[in-house]
């Protein structure tokens, strides 16, 4: 039994002074005030006085890549390099410690932060990592910069045709350049993983740990079949302790449809998710496919990753199988494509009760606001991702009818709205995330008074979108995002309140304590 003065159970932004009981199975048998808890659990039961300021019910990260947190922590890390000098010293000084790793990948390279936007290159790569397969990757991950040995690995060469919503870049003369766009990067990262598989059976297990310190007991993860085998190991170990929606790669589709896999099976630990599909890129990569032509560059649109007529037939064949559909769409027009394949297969989905989802969804045409309430698709956003590209977003959008994060108009409309980190492409630290969804401001408070001040949401709100919204997007609803009744043992104890703590401050919130099924997972002390 657990006591706090003030536990918040999110159903409304007042608190109880009270305690939660949890059973043998690790669901909450009671909830309420401290006498009648102590009935209910029993006169032997130890009470366990929570520390900090509040009680709330654990995060639920509803779109992170545990697999790209793994390899990151087997990565260089270039996002704070400001020319290529820096980027060099960098990787030369990596190469020379990381002698046990057979590749190396990642990085977090951005151009934009380059003095001049000087690109590396193939020859720049080779010159650090030698026949060491390498491969640089973008701050967004849409984008990746190989070295030959990578490029070999993978069977790249310059007669090799673009993949499918992919890319792969070659200079004036055809040769490879060693960039690669979207679906191009995906040869080289499977055959990374494998190489690296029990580095990142490790480093997998100390990710878990850093997410269960965050406050967070549940995410819904975007990675790979090979990220499922290796959380499938942990789980068969009896060492995975965060419970992982986990999601299904579309190239890897045919892998769950042979098993029989179907959304929400498993266990209350590691269950299967939805199917992912990619429907355009990123702003940052200019890839994000836009009604309208980017501002700095009047013939560029953007860039669709998929071919119509086969995502609609593939969200078909997913849906029909029991298999709900996340598709990543950025870009406003990428978000219309979607929704009208989504206003097509919407009696499949109604027939089979899945909960289709749009990831991202950072640039909305202000007509299709109200489909996703209409169409009963979930939207799955990232709040540092609002403040993280101000003011890029704004000066390289021309259309005058976009809607920027609209967090607020879409709640209005009925819609259900689910946040996440997208980590590592964004700090894990939920509390960074409430921050920016309060105040739409970076923590230096820039720009002044949040950007689109009429989309912040209110800290009831960014807290349900949080538990309950991603749990509903999760199909979990009835056993997690509220500490309730018959909802699982999951919860945290914060240093401040977060309902009474000035919104500047809000990214600065701690978590204590970290309780799963009713037993401590994580105490600071």
């Amino acid at each position: 039994m657990y006591k706090h003065s003030r536990i918040y159970t999110l159903h409304t932004d007042t608190p109880i002074d009270g305690a939660i009981v949890s059973n043998e199975t690790g669901f909450i048998e009671f909830i309420g005030d401290f006498d009648t808890a102590r009935l209910v659990a029993g006169c032997g039961a130890a009470v366990v006085e929570l520390p900090g300021a509040a009680v709330l019910p654990a995060f639920h990260d509803s779109h992170i890549h545990l697999g790209m947190m793994a390899s990151d922590r087997l990565a260089p890390n270039l996002f704070s390099c400001t020319d290529i000098e820096q980027v060099s010293e960098v990787l030369r000084k990596f190469n020379n410690t990381h002698q046990n790793q057979e590749w190396i990948i990642g990085g977090h390279y951005d151009p934009q932060n380059q003095r001049g936007r000087e690109l590396i290159n193939v020859t720049f790569l080779d010159s650090i990592f030698g026949n060491r397969p390498a491969l640089i990757t973008s701050a967004d991950g849409h984008t990746g910069w190989a070295n030959s040995a990578a490029l070999r690995a993978a069977e790249i060469t310059a007669d090799t045709p673009d993949p499918a919503g992919g890319k792969i870049v070659r200079d004036a003369n055809g040769k490879l350049t060693g960039q690669l766009l979207e679906h191009a990067i995906t040869p080289l990262l499977k055959r990374a993983d494998t190489a690296l598989r029990e580095l990142l059976l490790t480093e997998l297990d100390r990710v878990q740990q850093q997410i269960l310190a965050l406050g967070i007991t549940h995410v819904t993860d975007f990675d790979t079949e090979h990220t499922r085998v290796l959380l499938t190991q942990l789980h068969l170990a009896e060492q995975l302790k965060l419970r992982v929606h986990k999601s299904v790669r579309a190239n890897e589709m045919n892998i769950a449809l042979a098993k029989g896999r179907e959304t929400g099976d498993g266990d209350h630990t590691l269950s299967t998710a939805s199917v992912k599909f990619f429907a355009d890129g990123t702003l940052g990569a200019r890839t994000a496919y836009l009604h309208e032509p980017y501002a700095d560059n009047p013939s560029n649109h953007g860039m669709l990753t998929f071919n119509r007529e086969e995502l609609e037939r593939d969200v078909i064949t997913a849906n029909e199988h029991g298999l709900a559909v996340s598709v990543h769409a950025i870009g406003n027009r990428a978000n219309t494509l979607v929704l009208d394949i989504f206003e097509k297969t919407r009696e499949i989905a109604t027939r089979f009760n899945l909960r289709n989802r749009i990831e991202h969804a950072q640039l909305i045409k202000e007509s299709d606001l109200k489909r996703y309430a209409e169409l009963g698709v979930c939207v799955s956003m990232q709040p540092t991702h609002c403040t993280g590209d101000y003011p890029r977003s704004i000066e390289i959008i021309n259309s005058a009818d976009t809607l920027f994060y609209p967090w607020q108009s879409l709640l209005k409309t009925g819609a259900t709205l689910a946040l996440g980190s997208d980590s590592p492409l964004g700090l894990p630290d939920p509390f960074h995330g409430v921050h920016a969804a309060v105040t739409r401001t970076k923590q230096n408070g820039i720009p002044a008074g949040g950007r689109e001040p009429h989309e912040r949401l209110t800290r009831l709100q960014t807290l349900q979108a949080y538990t309950h919204g991603a749990a509903y997007a999760a199909g979990i609803e009835n056993r997690s995002g509220y500490l309730s009744k018959n909802h699982l043992a999951d919860f945290i104890a914060v240093n401040q309140d977060p309902f009474r703590v000035d919104a500047a401050e809000l990214w600065q919130l701690r978590v204590l304590t970290t309780i799963v099924s009713g037993e401590i997972v994580y105490n600071s002390k």
